[in-house]
């Protein structure tokens, strides 16, 4: 576009039209929040969320800022937010991160070179895809934070070997651990994801053209300051999956079994009910 164009009086609509600036995407995703949260938006309003259950008693914020100190739960900051309003920061919440995936998605179809109108409306299907939009209504707060976090990853593994900042490969230790403490047992799954796309990006070089020194010698050793970042941010996360969150699906996996093994030992039965507490939500019955 033209200076001449840019300074027309219409000149702001043209460049929403062409996808230039974010209006036309928040405006978008505004009216669908608008839509979809209606019934809930007034202050003392709040949908039921059994795994995130909106009820809080007056002590229930220092509660969980005891639980913090003496180690007996997941430090996850996002919680902070709702400490003034937990009512209101319950719908808010999960705005926040459907529009953050958005971006997230606008911004990995930017680095795959898709036009700019094709960006903004992948994002904003993203973002209200069937599965994300609906969602909420369980209380998978952590699962939201996991979502934006994985495709801010993609994205920025893209440009970063792109253009071989550090900054880059600094922001994607930033991202990998951003969705980390609300959905810690499903992030070592995605970051699985996150690892073939690298591996499938760096193999993607070598075939264009890249030699297989230059890409171990140059490109490789910039992920040790993806790994160094994501370690400070959240060796205390993922030191508590393995303290916590195992034990507590160990505890959660006897009592649905209805027994409990003396001295943990791994049976043959208790290793069939593993299989059938962890496929019994997706796999048909057996």
């Amino acid at each position: 576009m033209s200076s001449a164009e840019t300074e027309r009086p219409l000149g702001r609509i043209w460049r929403a039209l062409a996808g230039r600036t974010v209006l036309p995407f928040a405006v978008g995703f505004a009216v669908v929040m608008v839509f979809v949260f209606w019934e809930v938006l007034p202050v003392w309003q709040v949908i039921t969320s059994p795994d995130d259950a909106p009820f809080h008693a007056r002590n229930a914020f220092a509660g969980e800022v005891e639980r913090w100190l003496a180690d007996r739960d997941v430090f996850m900051w996002q919680r902070l937010f709702r400490a003034p309003a937990p009512l209101a920061w319950h719908e808010f919440s999960y705005m926040a991160c459907l529009f953050w995936l958005g971006l997230s998605g606008v911004f990995y179809l930017r680095t795959q070179r898709a036009h700019r109108v094709a960006a903004w409306g992948g994002g904003l299907f993203l973002a209200l895809s069937g599965y994300m939009c609906t969602l909420f209504s369980a209380g998978h707060l952590g699962f939201f934070y996991l979502m934006a976090s994985v495709f801010w990853s993609l994205g920025l593994i893209a440009r970063a070997l792109e253009r071989r900042d550090l900054r880059l490969f600094a922001l994607l230790g930033c991202a990998v651990m951003w969705g980390q403490a609300g959905q810690p047992d499903v992030w070592v799954l995605a970051m699985a994801v996150v690892a073939a796309y690298v591996l499938w990006r760096l193999l993607a070089l070598w075939r264009g053209g890249l030699p297989a020194r230059r890409l171990l010698l140059e490109v490789c050793p910039r992920f040790a300051l993806t790994a160094v970042v994501a370690a400070a941010l959240g060796v205390g996360g993922i030191r508590q999956v393995f303290q916590q969150h195992l034990a507590g699906r160990d505890r959660q996996i006897a009592e649905a079994s209805g027994q409990r093994q003396a001295g943990g030992a791994l049976t043959a039965q208790s290793a069939a009910d593993r299989w059938h507490f962890s496929t019994g939500w997706s796999l048909p019955p057996e």
